[in-house]
């Protein structure tokens, strides 16, 4: 079991290094990695400055538009895509969505596990100090 916290840890701690050099590298100039593409939908994964915005956003928006919302929670931001069907120009109803988080937020969730393995290594550490200090001596 302790192998497997390591593991997680350590690959964590690596996720949390990856965010933290994507932001900082994309502080000067954004960074955008195109994921796909289908007849509906554009994915993309957008770094810029201290922003990650993943975006599945309607491809296509029609002879209409499409209509946006905007929510914001928590530093987080949602902004959902609908396009109305027009069954003329053979266009169905689509909806997409872009959410913007704060880059801090992915670091330090993935700080976590890294920050607890050091901690629990400090505190085996210190129990075994202890139990070696209250050992009699021969």
């Amino acid at each position: 079991m302790r192998t497997i916290f390591t593991l997680l840890a350590a690959l964590s701690g690596l996720i949390c290094l990856a965010f933290l050099a994507m932001a900082l590298i994309s502080g000067s100039k954004a960074q955008t990695f195109e994921l796909g593409q289908d007849a509906e939908h554009t994915y993309t994964l957008k770094f810029d400055g201290f922003d990650i915005a993943y975006s599945g956003r309607v491809t296509d928006f029609g002879p209409r538009g499409f209509n946006t919302k905007t929510e914001t929670v928590a530093g987080i931001t949602i902004d959902h895509q609908t396009r109305e069907a027009d069954p003329r120009r053979n266009f169905v109803a689509a909806t997409g969505r872009t959410i913007t988080v704060p880059a801090l937020y992915p670091i330090a969730l993935f700080a976590l596990l890294p920050l607890l393995w050091i901690a629990s290594r400090l505190g085996r550490k210190k129990k075994l100090d202890t139990v070696e200090s209250a050992a009699p001596a021969a």
